[in-house]
């Protein structure tokens, strides 16, 4: 009896050391967890202010040869005014200099902007080369200047003249060769511009824009969009060209916005400066109209439910039994994921709806 009061006495103490060698070690494993934790926090707070601080010194309290050589390849010389080229801040104003390939450009610093034209002069150099090597392109250029803060900056302005309509097509095809010839170009001259150009097509009063980075979009692209500014622009202005038929006119017209009627509604939405109409916009990329669920979900008879956050925001909705979730990051629908822009041929495909348009007077009506 005595040996078997001891045992369990033994047994309950081992079970109570046992219990605190537990305790003492999670509550170590915790304090050493933490450490971990505030450490890692510690040094990205660290990389954070070191580097935002860098940030700060090469935007805000920046020397300017720095800023270029940040912008830009290459090396440069400030010819005047004169500065120490040493110091941490250069002063604010306006700069003339050099590169190293002998283009002498202007340079207008403010605290945290440097805004220079040397990437226009480059533009030049790379459109005369391409003009040199293809004595056929039919290229022309213009030495223009464009105002930033009371300086006039230079401007490089080219592209291409045509005489007819039936020409869009091979005037698209040069220009975009020549497009790719300066991104091939700027890459040895540019860090971050090499795409900050406009090429145009001239036609008549017309002036047609390939506004867009080329690697993202090919030569139908910008054919489609000339033709599409074209004839938007023969409707608008009331004017009429003969090598434009009835056929492009259906088919390029697309007027940049139109009012929308949701089974005979107009759509309308209050805001803080009133009541405003709800416009569909002309997506190019998409070749279709695109609309804000937002301005039409309030006239869908078909849905069954929808809930809006409390900020207002569209959540879900649901629609044959099904609940469906708005996602900003999404441009189609997937599963049970949608966008909040919709174009006019999702709206048919998912609802069955109807789209009737009446481009002449700028409306498009839904029937969903």
């Amino acid at each position: 009896m005595i040996k078997n009061n001891e045992d369990r006495i033994l047994t309950k103490r081992i079970s109570d050391e046992e219990r605190k060698r537990r305790i003492y070690m999670q509550r170590l494993c915790r304090i050493i967890l933490r450490f971990v934790i505030g450490t890692i926090i510690c040094i990205a707070v660290f990389i954070f202010f070191k580097e935002a601080n860098e940030i700060k010194n090469v935007f805000f309290t920046y020397n300017i040869l720095e800023q270029l050589n940040y912008m830009y390849k290459g090396n440069f010389t400030i010819i005047s005014p004169q500065i120490d080229e040493n110091a941490n801040v250069t002063p604010n104003g306006l700069y003339t200099v050099k590169a190293e390939n002998g283009i002498v450009f202007c340079a207008y610093k403010s605290t945290s902007i440097l805004k220079t034209d040397y990437a226009q002069y480059l533009y030049k150099k790379y459109v005369l080369d391409y003009i040199e090597k293809n004595k056929d392109a039919n290229i022309i250029y213009e030495d223009l200047t464009q105002e930033y803060m009371n300086t006039a900056l230079y401007y490089f302005k080219f592209g291409i003249r045509i005489d007819s309509y039936s020409k869009i097509e091979n005037a698209v095809d040069e220009l975009y060769k020549l497009c790719q010839y300066i991104n091939k170009k700027a890459k040895k001259d540019l860090d971050f511009e090499a795409t900050f150009y406009t090429p145009y097509i001239f036609l008549n009063d017309f002036e047609g824009q390939m506004t867009q980075d080329i690697t993202n979009y090919n030569v139908e692209y910008y054919i489609n969009k000339i033709k599409i500014d074209y004839v938007n622009y023969l409707i608008t202005n009331s004017i009429s060209d003969e090598n434009v038929t009835y056929e492009d006119i259906l088919k390029f017209y697309r007027p940049q916005e139109l009012k929308i009627y949701v089974n005979d509604n107009l759509c309308t939405k209050a805001s803080s400066n009133g009541i405003f109409e709800c416009k569909a916009q002309y997506n190019i990329n998409e070749s279709d109209y695109c609309i804000n669920m937002f301005y039409i979900i309030d006239l869908i008879d078909s849905l069954e439910n929808y809930e809006r956050n409390c900020n207002g925001a569209l959540e879900n909705f649901v629609y044959n039994g099904k609940k469906y979730y708005f996602d900003g990051r999404k441009k189609k629908i997937s599963r049970n994921k949608v966008p909040y822009q919709w174009t006019m041929k999702m709206l048919q495909d998912f609802f069955g709806a109807d789209i009737n348009y009446d481009l002449k007077n700028e409306i498009v009506k839904i029937n969903i």
